[in-house]
């Protein structure tokens, strides 16, 4: 949901992970199951706030096309790629293009 529109608040997306924890887990009667609710909100803090950073959002088809041949032609990248090379242990080997789209039971996208 915070994925798939970036303007989404925080505080929405953390409701709708807790209310889709509650429907999965409204039967279970494990101990554990209080224990994982409380740490909901602050998991979905931090992972949108990690992934959020790397999403693009395009208009279109073509206009993605045109802005990732851009970034992956972009001589700041291509420069950043081999000066991580020289001074780290996880260098940037590559990127990848992931595309997120909305499926039959995803929430309307504005």
């Amino acid at each position: 949901m915070g994925l798939f529109d970036p303007t989404l608040p925080l505080e929405a997306c953390q409701e709708a992970a807790l209310a889709r924890f509650n429907q999965l887990t409204a039967l279970s009667a494990d101990p554990n199951v209080e224990k994982e609710r409380a740490g909901i909100a602050s998991a979905v803090a931090i992972a949108l706030g990690e992934l959020r950073q790397y999403l693009l959002a395009w208009s279109g088809e073509a206009e993605l096309e045109e802005g990732w041949n851009q970034f992956l032609a972009d001589a700041e990248w291509a420069a950043i790629k081999v000066a991580s090379r020289k001074v780290s242990d996880e260098p940037v080997l590559a990127i990848e293009e992931i595309r997120l789209e909305a499926v039959g039971f995803s929430a309307a996208l504005a």
